[in-house]
């Protein structure tokens, strides 16, 4: 009962749930999961340019390979802007550990008409989600 009490800032804090002017919800989960796949939506992409995605995504304390940099300022990468992208994730748990490998993942993601994602889908997913919901995703173990 006294975390309760802490956890709503005191006795003061109760009072003011008690008489309704506080109110305690769930947070609001930006992904669902079913049958192992994750769904989520990202925002409107905004027309952010390779060198900037590397440069915010660093000041953010990512690392990025020199692969990862190479795409994103390849004359290939086009950022969009407006764009709303539905996402579904196909976790491991949807193969054996002999057929996790890239070639069957992508055979399941064309049988389900799932795209690839490209490098600015990504950054979006990875400015999105902290390593603690991605790690609550089961997409990484801490």
């Amino acid at each position: 009962m006294e975390a309760v009490v802490n956890k709503l800032g005191g006795l003061e804090g109760v009072q003011r749930f008690l008489c309704g002017e506080v109110t305690v919800s769930e947070p609001i989960k930006r992904w669902r999961e079913q049958d192992g796949v994750i769904y989520f939506t990202l925002p409107p992409t905004n027309g952010t340019t390779g060198p900037q995605l590397i440069d915010r995504l660093e000041k953010k304390g990512f690392r990025l390979s020199k692969w990862a940099k190479d795409v994103l300022n390849s004359k290939d990468f086009k950022p969009t802007t407006g764009v709303v992208n539905e996402i579904a994730v196909l976790k491991g748990v949807l193969f054996e550990d002999d057929d996790r490998i890239t070639k069957k993942i992508r055979a399941e993601a064309d049988k389900r008409k799932l795209a690839t994602p490209n490098a600015e889908i990504t950054c979006q997913i990875r400015e999105m989600f902290t390593d603690e919901e991605i790690e609550a995703m089961g997409l990484i173990s801490g």
